[in-house]
């Protein structure tokens, strides 16, 4: 399906591997296809947040100040000296605690993370590798290093006899904020009678028909809750459907765990 490709392009041609990763189901619709997305990824685990549908408005109030700052340098790491890298690391975040102070961030509250564009002599494109402070010698070998094995990771190869170029000094001035704090639900193994608001077929495609389904009410259900599958639950800004075989778990925070198997990582 076009949402799997999706989910591919993010990890499997990141160098990453689905199956080592849970699936945020957010979203009106996320929830609804979680379990169909997770069977095709081989995914065992998804996370329904609280409110899908406000999960992203959530995000949006919970998010840092992020500032991003770039100096071009193309040079080779061969021919880098780490005192100059150092001085345009300082001066990127002079300029980004400026930027944060006209945020009205408090500088307890500023952090500053530290990365460089680098690729292979010739190449057009580029690998960003995080990077530590002080820049000195031993901090340039190590990002070259990890600029080698990303680049394994991604691309399935790495030439570490190749001069390798650094195009890009960045900096990410970030101004951490307050988060919103979660209410926990109530406690309860099993889902009340008063969870269950119907009862209903649901076409599930694994079984090839209709199979007779609870459908129960979000709001409803405490922390400890299990349900197995196939279950519909339903709220106002989402619906979350439970496949056969999946079972569905409200956790602390009243986020909807389904797992599969033994579960994911």
């Amino acid at each position: 399906s076009a949402m799997a490709k999706i989910l591919r392009i993010v990890s499997v041609e990141r160098g990453h591997d689905p199956r080592d990763f849970v699936l945020m189901c957010f979203g009106g619709a996320g929830p609804m296809h979680g379990c169909a997305l997770a069977e095709e990824l081989k995914i065992a685990k998804i996370v329904v947040p609280h409110n899908p549908g406000l999960f992203s408005a959530h995000g949006l109030l919970a998010a840092d100040f992020r500032n991003n700052l770039v100096k071009a340098t193309m040079k080779l790491t061969d021919e880098v000296e780490v005192k100059k890298v150092e001085a345009i690391f300082q001066k990127l975040e002079r300029q980004g605690a400026e930027l944060l102070e006209k945020q009205h961030v408090p500088k307890a509250n500023m952090q500053f993370i530290r990365q460089m564009d680098l690729r292979y002599f010739g190449q057009s494109y580029e690998l960003t590798i995080p990077t530590s402070k002080p820049f000195t010698e031993k901090v340039l070998h190590q990002t070259v290093e990890n600029f080698h094995r990303k680049h394994r990771a991604i691309y399935g190869y790495a030439v570490k006899s190749e001069p390798v170029e650094l195009v890009n000094v960045k900096l990410i001035a970030v101004g951490l904020v307050e988060k919103p704090k979660l209410k926990k639900p109530l406690h309860g193994k099993r889902p009340s009678k008063q969870a269950v608001i119907s009862k209903r077929k649901v076409f599930f495609e694994q079984d090839n028909g209709y199979v007779e389904t609870s459908v129960y009410r979000r709001e409803r259900l405490k922390a400890g809750t299990l349900i197995d599958g196939p279950a519909v639950v339903e709220q106002y800004d989402a619906t979350t459907v439970v496949y056969p075989g999946w079972t569905a778990s409200v956790d602390r925070f009243g986020n909807i765990v389904l797992s599969i198997g033994n579960g994911g990582n």
